[in-house]
């Protein structure tokens, strides 16, 4: 997917994820992204699939609860970010 990244980061959450033998913490930060267009071909494509969907959706689809908290609370930030409600549509 192509388009422009926000500077400002929403949220940030940790999770366990199993590399070799053992589990290791780590700590994303993320960044919200207007897509502008839809690549057929990116380099995870053969292991992961591109749905579209809500926000509470995406919520209820996630393993880790503290990307659920930041999906659930997101759009309503959205929708109070006048630049991104107009771009978006909502």
């Amino acid at each position: 997917m192509l388009g422009p990244v926000s500077a400002g980061c929403v949220g940030t959450y940790g999770y366990e994820k199993a590399v070799g033998t053992g589990i290791v913490y780590c700590s994303a930060r993320v960044y919200p992204m207007v897509v502008t267009v839809e690549l057929d071909d990116w380099p995870e494509c053969h292991q992961r699939q591109r749905v579209w969907m809500s926000f509470d959706a995406a919520a209820h689809r996630v393993a880790e609860p503290g990307l659920r908290r930041i999906l659930s609370t997101f759009r309503a930030r959205l929708v109070t970010h006048v630049g991104m409600a107009a771009v978006t549509g909502l």
